[in-house]
Formats: C-alpha cells, sequence, structure tokens
C-alpha cells in the first residue's frame, strides 16, 4: 500500500524540504522512502545534488501524457528516480515556476492501467508554501497525511493556529511540526494545535542531508536524530497492524538504488516507539486535541456535547454519590507491596513507604534525576537506550552519551537509596536491553492510569467502561501531568493523557446526566483542571447549571472562560455566547 505524506509551510523559507528529506532519510521500516518536489515555485534539489531537474516529475509527466505517435518514454518509476548525496531518493522538480505549474497540471492522456504504480512505497510530497489556490494542494488535500512545518521561534503561536486550521480543512490527518523552537510545550498550548514533534536549526546537520557532505560537529546529527523520531511516530500510526515489520518482512521488490540509501535495511517499530501527538482529523475552529463530539440540535441545548467516541455504553453506569475523584493509586501499598510510589501526575512525588508511615522523599533528588525518573515512569514497558539519551538531551548530547547515562542512573539509584536508609538497593529491572523500573519495588501512578485506559478501550459492556473511566479520573485528579517539567519530550505524553482523561469524563457524564447532572457538573469541573480552554467542557457546563436551575452561574461562568481565553488573546466563541444567552432568556420564560 502507497503511503502518501504532504509537506507545507506557513511561511517563506521555513524548512519545508529540509523536513522532507531528513523524514525520506530517517524513515523506518521495509518500504523505500521518497521525496517528490511540488512545490509551484520550482524545484532545487537537483542543483544541490548536481543532479537533471528535468528528470523527475517533468520526465514522468512527460511519460504519463504521451501520444502514441510519441517516442517512448518509461513509465517505470525509478527511471524518473535520482538520488541526493546522502542517498536519499527523490523526484526531481523544474526549477521554474512556470515549468512546475505546468508539470503539475499536465493531464494523463494514457489508460489508467498503464499509470505507473506506486505499491509499497512512501511519498514524501514537498509541497511548498500552503495556498489554497496551489496546484499542489490537491495533493495535499489527497495526502494520507497533511504535516504542516511551523518555524516555532518566529511564528505568532495563535495567528499560527488559525493559519494550520484553515490550511488542514478537509484533509484526511493533520499534524503540526515545529522547526527551531526548543519550547515545544509552551509554545502548543497558545498555538491550539497538536504538535507531532519538534526538528532542531542545524545548518550543518540540513547541509549533511541535503548535499550528503560530512557532518564536522562533534557527537551525531541533531536533525537526522530528531527526524527518527517523528519518523517511527508517523510509520507507527499510519502502517496497519498486520504490516506490522515485527511480524516479519517480506523481500522488497524495490531495486536497490546507489549510495548509501538501502530500503532493506528499516528499521522495526520499537515497543517503545515514540511518544508524539497523533496526526488527527481536522476539526476546524474547534479545540484540537479534543475527541469529535456527536451534533448537538440547537433545540436540545441541555444535551452535552463532550462524549465519548466510537459507540455509547449498552447499559447505564451506576456511580455512587459519594464517587468524587481521589488520587490514592500509587501512593496506597498493600502490605508487602511496593516500597516506593511515583506520581506524575501533577509534580513528581516520590514516596517511601516505610513499617512506620509514608515519608515524601522527593527533594533528595536532584533535578536531572528528577526529569530521569519521570522518563523511566512515563514508560511503563521500558525503553531503548537511544531513546532515552534522544529524549534526555536531544541535539545537545554529551561526547560519551551512554557513559553520562550511566552516570545519571547511579546517581539516581544512590539518592533513593540514601533516601531510604538503603532499604531500596535498585531502582530497574534487570532486562540488559531496555531500561524499565522494577514494579516489584515501584508503584507508579501512570502505570495505573496507562492500564486503566487499555481497559476502557477494551471493555465489553457499559459497567466496565464505567469503571475503567473512574479509575482514570482517579489517577489523574492531582492533575496535568509532569507539570514540573517542561522538557520537549513530556509534551506529546502529557497530551495524550490529557486526551484519555477528556474522554473517560465525557463517558461518564453521559451516562450519569439524567439521573445525577450535579456529579455530571462535578466531573466536567475535574476535567477543566487538564483542559482548562476547551469550550466544549464550558458549553456542556453552562447547560448543566441551567438544568440544576444555577441560572445565575451561567454568566459568571461564561465571564470566567472569557477571562482565561483574554490571556491568549482569545474570546469565546460566537455558538458559546449563543448559548448562554439561550439558556438566560429560557430561564426568565
Amino acid at each position: 500500500m502507497t503511503v502518501l505524506i504532504a509537506l507545507t509551510g506557513l511561511n517563506p523559507h521555513t524548512g519545508v524540504t529540509t523536513t522532507a528529506v531528513a523524514l525520506a532519510n530517517a524513515w523506518p521500516g521495509t518500504k523505500p522512502a521518497v521525496v517528490v518536489e511540488a512545490d509551484p515555485a520550482g524545484g532545487r534539489l537537483a542543483r544541490l545534488a548536481d543532479a537533471d531537474p528535468h528528470r523527475g516529475l517533468a520526465s514522468l509527466a512527460a511519460a504519463t501524457t504521451q501520444s502514441p505517435g510519441d517516442s517512448p518514454v518509461s513509465t517505470q518509476l525509478w527511471e524518473h528516480v535520482q538520488t541526493l548525496g546522502s542517498g536519499v531518493p527523490f523526484l526531481a522538480a523544474p526549477p521554474s515556476a512556470d515549468a512546475m505549474a505546468a508539470t503539475l497540471t499536465a493531464p494523463v492522456s494514457m489508460p489508467a492501467a498503464a499509470v505507473p504504480r506506486l505499491a509499497d512505497l512512501v511519498v514524501i510530497a514537498d509541497c511548498g508554501l500552503a495556498d489554497p489556490a496551489s496546484p499542489a494542494t490537491p495533493i495535499a488535500a489527497g495526502a494520507d497525511v497533511l504535516i504542516v512545518v511551523v518555524r516555532g521561534d518566529l511564528a505568532d503561536p495563535v495567528r499560527a493556529g488559525r493559519r494550520v486550521r484553515e490550511v488542514t480543512a478537509g484533509c484526511r490527518r493533520c499534524a503540526v511540526l515545529l522547526v527551531g523552537s526548543d519550547r515545544t510545550g509552551e509554545f502548543a498550548e497558545p498555538l491550539g494545535v497538536p504538535v507531532l514533534g519538534r526538528l532542531p536549526l542545524d545548518r550543518l546537520g540540513a547541509e549533511a542531508l541535503l548535499t550528503g557532505a560530512r557532518y564536522s560537529r562533534r557527537g551525531r546529527n541533531g536533525l537526522a536524530a530528531a527526524a527518527r523520531v517523528v519518523a517511527a511516530a508517523l510509520h507507527t500510526q499510519l502502517t496497519p497492524a498486520h504490516s506490522n515489520p515485527l511480524l516479519g518482512r517480506q523481500p522488497s521488490p524495490w531495486p536497490r538504488l546507489p549510495g548509501r540509501w538501502r530500503h532493506g535495511l528499516g528499521v522495526c517499530i520499537r515497543a517503545d516507539s515514540p511518544r508524539v501527538y497523533r496526526a488527527r482529523q481536522p476539526v476546524p475552529d474547534r479545540i484540537p486535541g479534543q475527541d469529535a463530539a456527536p451534533a448537538v440540535s440547537p433545540v436540545d441545548d441541555l444535551g452535552l456535547e463532550v462524549t465519548e467516541t466510537g459507540q455509547p455504553p449498552t447499559e447505564t453506569v451506576p456511580v455512587a454519590r459519594d464517587a468524587t475523584p481521589v488520587a490514592t493509586t500509587a501512593n496506597e501499598s498493600a502490605p508487602g507491596g511496593p516500597t516506593l510510589a511515583v506520581e506524575v501526575f501533577g509534580p513528581l512525588r516520590v514516596c517511601w513507604h516505610r513499617d512506620d508511615g509514608v515519608v515524601d522523599i522527593t527533594t533528595h533528588l536532584q533535578p536531572r534525576s528528577r526529569e530521569l525518573l519521570a522518563l523511566l515512569t512515563l514508560h511503563p514497558e521500558g525503553i531503548s537506550r537511544e531513546a532515552l539519551i534522544a529524549d534526555l538531551w536531544g541535539e545537545r548530547c554529551p561526547r560519551r552519551p551512554v557513559n553520562a547515562l550511566n552516570t545519571a542512573i547511579s546517581r539516581l539509584t544512590a539518592s533513593i537509596r540514601d533516601a531510604t536508609d538503603g532499604t531500596v538497593p535498585r531502582i530497574l529491572a534487570g532486562d540488559h536491553i531496555r531500561y524499565q523500573l522494577d514494579h516489584t519495588i515501584i508503584a507508579t501512578d501512570y502505570q495505573q492510569f496507562a492500564r486503566a485506559v487499555r481497559q476502557r478501550r477494551h471493555a465489553g459492556n457499559g459497567t466496565e467502561r464505567g469503571e475503567a473511566c473512574r479509575h482514570i479520573i482517579d489517577t489523574s485528579c492531582r492533575g496535568i501531568l509532569a507539570a514540573d517539567l517542561t522538557a520537549d519530550w513530556v509534551a506529546p505524553i502529557r497530551e495524550s493523557a490529557r486526551r484519555d482523561t477528556i474522554t473517560a469524563v465525557g463517558a461518564l457524564a453521559a451516562t450519569v446526566v439524567e439521573q445525577d447532572p450535579r456529579r455530571a457538573l462535578d466531573l466536567l469541573e475535574t476535567a477543566l483542571d487538564h483542559d482548562p480552554l476547551n469550550e466544549l467542557l464550558w458549553r456542556d457546563i453552562l447547560r448543566l447549571h441551567a438544568r440544576l436551575g444555577e441560572h445565575t452561574a451561567i454568566e459568571r461562568t461564561l465571564g470566567l472562560l472569557a477571562h482565561k481565553l483574554s490571556k491568549i488573546g482569545e474570546e469565546p466563541t460566537a455558538e458559546t455566547r449563543d448559548l448562554a444567552e439561550r439558556l438566560q432568556k429560557q430561564a426568565r420564560h
């Protein structure tokens, strides 16, 4: 199956071409990845590779538009592919905009059966600047995923978010890739759009990928390393389960190309594949990251919008009236259970369970040790050495990364051993390939959260689903995941946890709203701790205040939402204001 990934930029010189090459160079799996220059402004890869700019899209277009009397031109894709100095295969584009426009709009006059087939191929299309009138727009609209490249160090996040929603309207899936900003978590919230990942501004790294020049800095190519994380995440999301390379590889039908590029040496999907924001279906003018909710009739102003996606529960879920969220998961150990409890919802908290009580030992850990412990906690199934180093140091990798990692782990272990008077001499399981906390010694709230999420997804009935949702809410009620960490790696995991929490809240609230609207209101207000700018939540809170007869609270709630949105230069949507007005009018009648 062919996979088409389209890339576009909001502004000129964003780095779309470099990003496309970096992803193709890093693409894992057995399918070959080919860069297609589809930028209407013209191509530049042929010039960088000292290649023929007219052998590529132009020659392939000529082959598919030839008349019966013309000299035959091969329609075999690989006859038109060239390679960069780094070994990345690409279809070159003509350097001029006029020639490129003619190529992109050329009609196909040959029979459909003779058009080149692209089975078992990953096409990464550089569509250039985002423009509704661009000849490359059909490519972006038909792609399996459209990635919008944003310069995080130059763009205004709120304005960029609006542009991204406009550009991605009508696409199958969409995602944002930040370039240049080292503050992904801080940028993502006002951006209002899920961020797939981040690529550093690395001129030497880009030059090495585009031209094959030797990377002159010490250590690894930071751009290539970051691209591997993004490519692996995309590969995981776009690869069907039945074609997972872990199940075995089939011989590739594609010929080997010159240079270092060898598609047969792809990387298998790891069990610890990078945690990133999932490429998602675009939802214009909505707070991104929120699952799509069923449409609500304008007449039914009391129906909830925030509900679980997919099939609704088949039976009503009984909810105890006193079942308020209480964060007791990781910090309550049964006798003979784990000695340490690590909580990552809210600020990091590490507690030692002694015979005479519980002692908080968080302050005994240095900042780097806290981050390392949080990173291990948020990968309960373990994480590879390479991924651990990449998350901890990114492009600022030390000269001897393995030694640095071993030192960091030793310091963390020693700090915990000293803080527990020697009762916890180790923290890792005895796996020599993957780094994993020893869960016989350490209990974590995130492990219980992840288990509850799996139970909700595989629940066989409404009762099981409701029980899992309650566990999700109870575990996450301490606050935002890893609230005291600002590292790039935590942002996508935090977003995933937020989505799972909101989904659980919506599912549980939908089951109790008729019999216990006060309980539903409490649940939605709890969800605001995780998603304070989600207008779907705020609108449901307005509806529940009206249902409970608390009409004076409607105006106060709307004012509170307006105050929160004003901090990012926004205001409540017309839909939210209209709902509040209708609910207040109904109260007067």
